[in-house]
């Protein structure tokens, strides 16, 4: 029987070029696409977009420093290791100068949110690149800032809450962390321990923004939500630790 396929995979953030480790997720993914197509069933290919977060607000200001570098000759502050210091950085910084001569670059803060979305749509056009020359395309493009923005975060956690899976308490530090640098704190937790994983997994930072996780429990219900038969993600090698959180927030 013909099912409906989504498959995700090649979720990363959308900072620079893709790296061997996405490399080999973009294959594996399209692959199982490929034999799921051939057999006749329905696929969706997406690629969930990580521009949420602090990671994304340096990346800008790294194109920022690369915009300065080449239009008023200031040094690019590499002492500072929050930094992209990549050189492909001043490739998406001239494109950007080149594409948006009204912007005027003097002021971070005042076109700091015109900015980001311009750099990631640099960084955009070079994974679909990268992509492109293995000959990978998603149909789907999802944003985790656009879910954030839209409260699916804030729907899901409310959600959570109804059915008993959220309290706020404290966890230890995670495994190869040093003890005496970890401060336990009052946090929002998921109970995935309700299902087998090994301890509740955060919900949101102490300075209250949403976690990575947060963000990944919203956009599983928004996949659930969109009726597909099988989800499919293909994880990176290093985050084998999500599959239970994620398999118990689904379930």
């Amino acid at each position: 029987k013909k099912k409906n396929y989504l498959i995700e995979f090649v979720s990363a953030n959308p900072t620079g070029p893709l790296h061997v480790g996405h490399c080999r997720g973009a294959i594996l993914g399209d692959v199982i696409a490929n034999i799921l197509l051939f057999n006749k069933h329905k696929v969706t290919k997406e690629y969930y977009v990580n521009d949420y977060g602090n990671q994304i607000i340096n990346f800008t200001k790294s194109v920022y420093f690369r915009i300065r570098e080449i239009s008023y000759n200031e040094t690019f502050p590499i002492e500072n290791e929050d930094l992209y210091p990549g050189d492909y950085l001043k490739d998406f910084a001239q494109n950007i100068i080149n594409s948006n001569k009204n912007i005027d670059f003097s002021n971070f803060d005042k076109i700091s949110e015109k900015l980001t979305n311009l750099a990631i749509e640099e960084s955009l056009k070079l994974i679909k690149k990268n992509l492109n020359s293995l000959g990978i395309s998603h149909n789907n493009f999802v944003s985790e800032k656009e879910l954030v923005k839209n409260q699916e975060v804030e729907k899901v956690v409310d959600f959570l809450k109804k059915n008993k899976f959220v309290y706020k308490g404290k966890i230890k530090a995670p495994v190869g962390e040093k003890n005496d640098k970890w401060v336990e704190r009052e946090q929002l937790l998921f109970k995935s321990t309700d299902f087998g994983d090994d301890k509740d997994r955060a919900l949101q930072k102490s300075d209250g923004a949403w976690t990575y996780f947060a963000s990944d429990v919203a956009y599983h219900k928004n996949k659930l939500d969109r009726k597909f038969d099988y989800l499919i993600n293909i994880l990176g090698a290093d985050h084998a630790g999500y599959i239970k959180r994620i398999s118990s927030s689904v379930e």
